[in-house]
């Protein structure tokens, strides 16, 4: 039966057929969603004899630090950031061995460090606006230079508590220039002088970043450690940017023949080891913020350094002296009428005198160093003493003539030595070596001979019309229980 042979293979074939196919036999054939159906010409079908194609791998996402591409990378930066570009360095006489960066070291990042921290864990815009983009202007579209700058405080987020206070701290504000400044002057001068103090004083403005993770703008800013947070600011590096004329060469021994601090040389101290973080970042300006009580009770920001409880306080850490229990009779003798300075400072900076262009252009007349002892001029609870270490301001009647001529008509209701805690405490000084090392000796006291004839009347509260006598006879010395 040649029919039935015939019908035979045909069903052979169909089956074999089936079983290539992959499919039950009867269940249509689905082509996969990878596969493309061949062209009725592309000739026989091999896909079954030969290796699949892989799919082409999906597009990877822009990193989350995409900025680091190029902030993390010094010869890009080196390439790509104009080194004519810097910040405003201020004219301090004395700002010890701070690092010389170049514009492009100013902005590097070490992602290898910084990623792995706290901060790190978040995209860089998230803190610095802008986009995450590989072309530089894209990037830098809406950057924001400094986030620690301005009413938007992004560190407020986190940090709220901190934030909340710093903006009522002298550091934020620098309030003591305006007041000083303006209580020499009249209201209608107060535009002109806000804004020579916006061009030529605003460098010691400070942000939470000036101090924690950039050097400040008085000295060209610059990333601190590869944009590494600070807890502790370093000292040299950031206190020192701003003060450094005055307290630094004082802590630091920056004075030709003259030893630094002792709490520096001796102790090892820092800043902070006596200047605590809620004096830096300033006081809550209501006090139940960190005191709670039944009423809300305000108190104004600080006008300036001065201007609040005395803290640090010398005798807070030297408490046998404050109580009066040691054998010096000087201190028993003294105690309540001379701030410590008085006997344990020695000689330091003083400046004659400042005068600011146009615009960001000022010139401080030359410092110098010297030791006077005065009347104290601000005589209050806290600061009790009747003499203290008064030093000179930079300010005469015409500091400010590049903005109005007779911008300080009133220049004496300020005086132009001024109460004075230096920073070059010596525990052997040679005002203290004996009673008469100080008593009738003229060269260590303020008086009338010793000031400009055009600032007498500014401080006749502070100059000393007659000095201590010598001490001639044991009957001068009153009768202390020893």
């Amino acid at each position: 039966m040649p029919s039935l042979k015939y019908l035979w293979l045909v069903v052979l074939f169909l089956l074999l057929l089936a079983g290539c196919s992959g499919n039950p036999a009867g269940a249509p054939a689905q082509e996969s969603a990878e596969t493309v159906s061949a062209p009725a010409n592309a000739g026989p079908d091999i896909s079954a004899t030969t290796e699949p194609v892989a799919a082409e791998p999906a597009q990877e996402e822009a990193p989350t630090n995409q900025c680091l591409a190029c902030h993390g990378d010094s010869q890009k930066l080196m390439e790509t950031v104009d080194p004519a570009v810097e910040s405003k360095v201020m004219g301090i006489d004395w700002a010890g061995e701070l690092p010389e960066l170049q514009p492009w070291e100013k902005v590097l990042v070490n992602g290898e460090s910084f990623i792995p921290t706290v901060h790190g864990q978040f995209p860089c815009t998230s803190c610095h606006g802008g986009i995450q983009a590989n072309d530089k202007e894209a990037a830098h579209a809406g950057l924001i230079q400094n986030p620690s700058q301005g009413p938007e405080v992004v560190c407020a987020e986190c940090h709220p508590d901190v934030a909340g206070a710093f903006q009522h701290s002298l550091h934020a504000s620098v309030a003591g220039f305006w007041t000083k400044v303006s209580a020499r002057s009249i209201p209608q001068n107060h535009p002109a002088l806000e804004q020579a103090l916006q061009d030529n004083c605003e460098s010691c403005h400070n942000t939470c970043g000036d101090c924690h993770v950039s050097q400040p703008k008085s000295v060209g800013g610059g990333l601190l450690d590869g944009h590494l947070f600070q807890k502790s600011p370093p000292m040299e590096q950031t206190c020192n940017s701003c003060h450094g004329s005055l307290v630094g060469a004082e802590f630091f021994g920056g004075h030709e023949n003259l030893p630094g601090d002792v709490h520096f040389v001796e102790g090892e101290m820092n800043c902070m080891d006596c200047h605590g973080s809620d004096e830096l970042h300033g006081e809550p300006a209501e006090c139940n913020t960190c005191h709670q009580g039944p009423e809300s009770a305000s108190i104004p920001p600080p006008e300036h350094r001065y201007d609040d409880v005395q803290n640090p306080r010398c005798e807070a850490c030297h408490t046998v002296v404050s109580t009066g229990q040691d054998d010096v009779i000087m201190h028993q003798i003294h105690g309540g009428n001379l701030s410590c300075q008085v006997c344990h400072s020695i000689a330091y900076t003083n400046c004659k005198g400042c005068h600011v262009g146009g615009g960001s252009d000022y010139e401080l007349e030359a410092s110098y160093t010297t030791f006077l002892i005065g009347r104290n001029p601000i005589q209050t609870y806290e600061r009790h003493y009747r003499f203290v270490p008064v030093r000179h301001v930079p300010v005469a009647p015409d500091s400010f003539d590049a903005y109005g001529k007779n911008l300080l008509p009133n220049f004496d209701r300020r005086e132009t030595w001024t109460y004075s805690t230096p920073h070059n405490i010596q525990r052997q000084t040679p005002q203290a070596e004996s009673c008469n090392a100080c008593h009738g000796n003229p060269d260590l006291f303020l008086t009338a001979d010793k000031v400009a004839p055009e600032e007498l009347e500014a401080n006749r509260n502070v100059i000393m019309e007659t000095i201590p006598p010598l001490i001639t006879s044991a009957e001068q010395i009153p009768d202390i229980e020893r």
